[in-house]
């Protein structure tokens, strides 16, 4: 998901104590956002 941004309140939780590579996934579910729902194909429009 290169350039992708997840605009959330930050936690320090996931700030300090989640490795990198799932820092967005964690995010992402705090706050009940199932990021498998989201597509991998951009379009214009």
């Amino acid at each position: 998901m290169d350039n992708s941004w997840l605009t959330v309140p930050g936690d320090l939780n996931v700030l300090f104590h989640t490795p990198d590579e799932q820092k967005w996934k964690k995010a992402a579910q705090i706050f009940g956002i199932d990021i498998t729902t989201f597509g991998d194909i951009m379009g214009n429009a």
